[in-house]
């Protein structure tokens, strides 16, 4: 949700298929792209939205399938968009947009995520980002400061 304004955030992927015709069935996803659409709550319509930046691709058994780009982690009181993206067993990448869609700051942020058994991560008005970390036998709470990379 949005803290100033009754606005949804919803972050949406679009995958774009190939069609065997022979046989009528998925041959490969040839690209995606992922949105970040305003639902206005008074009105109940949609009224913008902001393209997110991709990555690369996964694969199953049959064919190639693209992995979304980026989890949405929330928004902060200036309006930024925080994104969290995995790139290896313990790297995030996060992204902070603005609300145009453009990079406002990027950095990686360490955690290591195959040991996790739950992962949850948030983000305060204020732009603290917060997560509750659970291993097998632990649970911790950290954080990360974003004031800076805002240059607020």
């Amino acid at each position: 949700p949005d803290l100033k304004q009754p606005l949804l955030y919803l972050m949406l992927h679009y995958y774009h298929n190939t069609i065997d015709e022979s046989t009528k069935q998925t041959t490969a996803i040839e690209n995606f792209t992922s949105r970040i659409y305003s639902l206005n709550m008074e009105t109940g319509k949609y009224e913008n939205s902001i393209e997110i930046p991709q990555n690369g691709q996964v694969g199953t058994r049959q064919i190639e399938v693209p992995a979304p780009s980026y989890e949405l982690i929330g928004i902060n009181f200036s309006g930024h968009f925080f994104l969290l993206r995995l790139e290896d067993a313990s790297l995030f990448h996060l992204i902070i947009l603005d609300r145009y869609g453009r990079i406002v700051s990027r950095r990686y942020l360490v955690m290591e995520d195959s040991e996790f058994y739950f992962k949850d991560i948030k983000i305060s008005d204020s732009g603290l980002i917060y997560a509750l970390l659970c291993e097998k036998y632990e649970a911790k709470v950290v954080w990360w400061r974003s004031d800076k990379l805002l240059k607020e």
